[in-house]
């Protein structure tokens, strides 16, 4: 009977770990519509409204150093259908923060080929530095997306 016991116990255990095991792996494929955005490393395509949006560029860089920061990451381009300014308008975030957008130019580029799919590009967060007093600079947001809009 105690043999039986703990085949069961094991068996259940065993089923746990597959579903979690299955779980994770879910979580970490990309859902279809999502564009994944190729670049060539160079984080030279610049976003807009950064100056605004200091505050949570700061929560994603770990704050101002005396140095600035130089942060490799990741960002999600979401379009806002919504948006009271521009009707074409495509916001950028970093872990769940909203840092920027793209230029209006860029936004209409970006809606002409993917509609109203979401993207995932290459990030790189720079400066933010504060070395005491005036000496202070400001966070800015590059991406690394080619200039034809290649996927992966």
């Amino acid at each position: 009977m105690i043999v039986l016991i703990l085949l069961a116990i094991g068996i259940a255990a065993a089923v746990i770990v597959a579903v979690a095991i299955s779980a994770k792996d879910a979580k970490a494929t990309p859902p279809d519509d999502l564009v994944l955005l190729s670049g060539a490393g160079d984080f030279d395509f610049n976003i807009v409204g950064e100056s605004y949006r200091q505050d949570e560029i700061a929560a994603v860089a770990g704050g101002r150093t005396e140095d600035g920061v130089r942060l490799e990451t990741h960002a999600d381009l979401s379009p806002e259908a919504n948006n009271p300014h521009d009707a074409n308008a495509v916001a950028v975030s970093i872990d769940g923060h909203h840092v920027g957008y793209l230029s209006r130019a860029d936004a209409i580029q970006y809606r002409t080929r993917f509609g109203t799919r979401k993207a995932m590009c290459g990030a790189l967060i720079v400066g933010g530095w504060d070395r005491g007093g005036r000496d202070r600079g400001h966070f800015g947001v590059r991406l690394d997306i080619d200039e034809d809009w290649s996927v992966i």
